[in-house]
């Protein structure tokens, strides 16, 4: 069993976790669309939002140059819910939107279905790379400070030091 100070630790970060995915659901369609064009910045990408609330497609593009080894073409389609989860039916009509030589990905403030995960892998298929809220929420964490001012402002988010459970 773990330790009951460790067991505290756990749920504090859970509880900030939760916090931080509450301030996400709190963004416009459009302003959520942003913040994950922006996060793909952060992680190096060159990204563009290109979506509009409703649209049902591509809501960020994104382009990866690893030096001159490789570059990854990227589209994205962002969903934000506060309840429900990403059934199969979104990815198939996600994948058909995406041209062949693109690699996808799905970001959602819920979660996906096993039949969406199943269908993002499916054998023969092009794969979707599914992102859902607690990843997001690491992602956003691990790359804040890499984030403008301007997501900084509209996230409306502190940084605060907690206890290491070690």
């Amino acid at each position: 069993d773990l330790p009951e100070r460790a067991k505290r630790l756990l749920s504090t970060e859970d509880e900030i976790n939760r916090a931080i995915l509450d301030q996400l659901l709190e963004l416009s369609a459009d302003e959520f669309e942003i913040f994950v064009k922006e996060l793909l910045v952060a992680i190096g990408f060159e990204a563009e939002h290109v979506g509009q609330p409703g649209d049902g497609g591509i809501d960020v593009t994104g382009k990866l140059r690893v030096y001159e080894f490789a570059t990854v073409d990227l589209m994205v389609q962002v969903k934000r819910y506060a309840s429900g989860k990403i059934d199969h039916k979104e990815i198939k009509g996600f994948r058909a939107s995406v041209p062949e030589k693109t690699q996808a990905a799905f970001v959602t403030t819920s979660d996906f279905t096993s039949k969406a995960r199943d269908e993002a892998e499916k054998v023969g298929f092009k794969k979707i790379g599914l992102i859902n809220g607690a990843q997001l929420v690491d992602i956003l964490i691990e790359h804040y400070d890499d984030l403008p001012d301007e997501i900084h402002d509209t996230l409306n988010l502190r940084k605060t030091l907690i206890p290491g459970t070690t």
